[in-house]
């Protein structure tokens, strides 16, 4: 999860529903910056029928959820020290 991330991030788009490509969008990542294109609906597996925009970067270690995509649906994320929960 990131807390300062405007849209989630997956590596593999299969896992997205409605693939298409859009606007190029740079990203800040951790190597530097990389540009998006491609974009599709997250399916999570929490509340009912919670899905969210993400974008397809392939070189990405991680898939990463944006905070803030969560907080639209009502969903607050809980930070204890050491324990991330949803």
């Amino acid at each position: 999860m990131d807390t300062g991330a405007e849209i989630s991030v997956v590596n593999d788009e299969s896992i997205l529903e409605n693939v298409c490509k859009g606007n190029k969008m740079a990203l800040r990542t951790l190597n530097g910056e990389s540009v998006v294109d491609t974009y599709g609906d997250l399916q999570l597996p929490i509340g009912e029928g919670v899905k969210v925009k993400a974008a397809v970067l392939p070189e990405a270690h991680e898939n990463i959820l944006a905070e803030n995509q969560l907080r639209e649906h009502g969903i607050r994320s809980v930070l204890d020290p050491g324990v991330e929960a949803l």
